[in-house]
């Protein structure tokens, strides 16, 4: 289900920490400070998905040989003018990278664009070296609080693909992965453009113990040296 959207408006939109764009940004953010016990100079980490290229930005900051990947080719067009790093247009199933080449892999925003999880994971994994990580955001089949935006907002769910936390253990397993992290995020609820709580207050909602609250969770795995 390839969902293609404007880049600069996109880029726009991530770009307001207080609008309903912080729920992209944080998981951006966040993924960069889960992957970051991990990351070493040098290494070659991969974000899919990049979109207009975030956190690739942030981790060749880290000094990481980070290369971005996206569906559209516009996203990648845009994010060549703004990131100096490789990008390429590439699906998340099928890859451009040899077997066992990357130290890691990031992809925000991503898995609800996708036919089917299992693919996915697979294909991570091949790219992947023995011990190599993946860092994945998912919108949580769960969240109350996202249950009721779409009731409020007269919306069915559909369009995204919606993932339980017990799917995706399962199939991250299934294609040789380790789970080290499940973090759940975005305590928010959206008002039109705007969002509740604040930004400052979601973020410090991410200690909380209700994680049917939260719209999006993100598993952190490492892959087994064998299946």
């Amino acid at each position: 289900m390839p969902t293609f959207f404007d880049p600069e408006a996109w880029h726009r939109l991530c770009e307001h920490d207080d609008g309903i764009g912080f729920v992209f940004r944080r998981s951006a953010e966040l993924a960069v400070e889960l992957a970051r016990p991990w990351l070493r100079p040098g290494q070659r980490w991969l974000d899919i998905g990049c979109g207009t290229g975030r956190v690739v930005r942030v981790l060749r900051e880290s000094g990481v040989l980070a290369i971005g990947a996206d569906f559209d080719p516009r996203m990648i067009q845009f994010a060549r003018q703004t990131v100096s790093a490789p990008m390429t247009v590439a699906r998340a199933e099928q890859l451009p990278f040899g077997d066992a080449t990357l130290d890691g892999v990031i992809a925000t925003s991503l898995m609800g664009c996708v036919a089917e999880a299992s693919p996915v994971f697979a294909e991570l994994r091949r790219v992947l070296r023995p011990g190599g990580h993946a860092v994945i955001s998912f919108t949580l089949r769960d969240s109350w609080l996202l249950k009721l935006n779409y009731v409020l907002s007269r919306r069915r769910e559909g369009g995204y693909r919606l993932y339980t936390v017990e799917e995706v253990v399962h199939a991250l397993e299934g294609n040789g992965f380790q789970i080290l992290t499940v973090r759940f995020y975005n305590f928010v609820f959206g008002v039109g453009n705007g969002l509740l709580p604040p930004a400052s207050l979601a973020r410090r909602l991410e200690s909380s113990r209700s994680y049917r609250l939260a719209r999006n969770f993100m598993v952190v795995a490492h892959r087994f040296e064998q299946l």
